[in-house]
C-alpha cells in the first residue's frame, strides 16, 4: 500500500488480485476521501473521491461506496 502522511485508511476492498484502499485526509476545507487501487505488475491509481464538510454526508457516501463496492464484485477486508 502506498503509504501517504496524515491519510488513515476507512475502508479496504479486495477484487481477484487488486486491493483498494479508501482513506480519509483532513484539510483546512474539511476532509478528503481518496481511493488507492493496487495490484501487482500494475503501477498504483489513486483517485480523490470527495471533500467533505460534514460528517452526514461523509457517512452517506462511504455506505454507497461500499454498496457499489460489494456490487461490483469487491469483498471487504
Amino acid at each position: 500500500m502506498i503509504a501517504v502522511a496524515d491519510f488513515r485508511p476507512l475502508l479496504q476492498y479486495a477484487r481477484r488480485d487488486e486491493t483498494r484502499v479508501y482513506s480519509v485526509r483532513v484539510v483546512p476545507e474539511g476532509a478528503e476521501l481518496w481511493a488507492v487501487t493496487e495490484a501487482p505488475g500494475r503501477v498504483p491509481r489513486s483517485v480523490k473521491e470527495g471533500l467533505f464538510t460534514n460528517a452526514a454526508e461523509a457517512l452517506e457516501f462511504l455506505e454507497e461506496v461500499h454498496r457499489t463496492s460489494v456490487a461490483g464484485g469487491w469483498r471487504k477486508i
